[in-house]
């Protein structure tokens, strides 16, 4: 099977019955373009729900979970780059540059891993 992006695995996935899926052992994918293909309202809502289950584990230097929220929202949501010059807003996807983005898609890749798999 080939995919454009994860949602459509996903949706592949969730058509076949558990009992089809039984005795399967893992699915393949390609993953080029992961970060722009990152739902970013959904990557977001999987940190915090993942931090508000480990809270009690984190360091938090006084935040609340609003606040890491803010801080997601502005730093996701505001991606800028320059090419030839210009410069440019990612409007889709999680930036590359970011340092969060990367620990952000695998959060996201995971729970829809979990999502799909279990």
């Amino acid at each position: 099977m080939n995919m454009v992006n994860i949602h459509e695995h996903i949706n592949t996935l969730n058509s076949i019955s558990k009992e089809d899926l039984a005795g399967h052992q893992f699915y393949t994918a390609n993953l080029s373009a992961l970060f722009t293909n990152v739902n970013i309202e959904m990557c977001i809502a999987n940190i915090l729900d993942l931090a508000h289950k480990h809270w009690h584990e984190i360091n938090t230097l006084g935040l609340k979970l609003i606040d890491l929220k803010d801080l997601l929202e502005v730093g996701l949501y505001n991606a800028f780059f320059t090419f030839n010059q210009r410069l440019y807003w990612q409007v889709q996807g999680v930036f590359m540059g970011y340092c969060p983005s990367p620990p952000a898609a695998i959060i996201r890749l995971a729970r829809c891993e979990m999502n799909s798999l279990y």
